[in-house]
């Protein structure tokens, strides 16, 4: 009975029971929802950490491959094209890392991990400086070597001398800025080959030009 003495139903009695219980069903309600979202986070979490190690052991690979690249000094026709196509795949690879590292970091931020999103760019940067003229001094030794067998090997007046002579002096300059280049990058090994090939170069501008233009003048008489 309520205070004026009048009896409360028991529809009202149920209602006034549920409208009592009710704060107490919503705070439940948002607990398990604030512990459901907690335990999702903790999920997405692990997922995050797993795939920052698998990334951070792929970057550890490709940095060390990158570096046997960079001390690669042999340049017979196997070893140059092994190394033309470590470049490429190396440039493939690092696309991919950029692309990776990108969805890593917003994963991160939306997370919100206490440290911030992982700095990988800067890594990916400094291989992505390395490798380019790497690439280049490679496609340029590729070239050498292709042209070298065609002025060796085939038949003298086969070679046409004026042609050869800008090809070899184009490699020529090529090499010198690659050497340049490495050099700025502090990268040994690279400027080694550059040197080298530059000399072989040179030497047949030199002593091979005059016997080729010979050649030409001959097959023109």
């Amino acid at each position: 009975d309520l205070e004026d003495g009048s009896a409360v139903n028991q529809a009202d009695t149920r209602l006034l029971k549920r409208l009592l219980k009710w704060p107490r069903d919503i705070q439940e309600i948002l607990n398990r929802s604030k512990k459901m979202q907690d335990d999702k986070r903790e999920q997405l979490l692990r997922t995050l950490n797993m795939r920052q190690n698998m990334f951070e052991k792929e970057l550890t690979e490709g940095e060390r491959s990158l570096r046997r690249l960079t001390n690669e000094q042999t340049f017979d026709q196997d070893r140059t094209r092994q190394a033309l196509e470590q470049c490429k795949l190396l440039e493939r690879f690092l696309d991919k890392c950029v692309t990776e590292s990108e969805q890593i970091n917003t994963q991160e931020n939306e997370l919100q991990i206490d440290d911030g999103a992982t700095d990988y760019e800067s890594r990916i940067q400094k291989m992505t400086v390395k490798l380019a003229p790497l690439k280049a001094l490679w496609v340029n030794v590729n070239d050498y070597i292709t042209a070298k067998r065609h002025w060796m090997d085939d038949p003298l007046n086969t070679v046409n001398a004026e042609q050869a002579e800008s090809t070899a002096d184009g490699l020529r300059r090529a090499v010198i800025k690659a050497k340049k280049q490495f050099k700025r990058l502090d990268m040994k090994p690279p400027q080694v080959v550059s040197e080298n090939v530059g000399e072989e170069l040179k030497i047949f501008l030199q002593q091979q030009i005059p016997l080729v233009t010979a050649g030409d003048r001959k097959s023109v008489v």
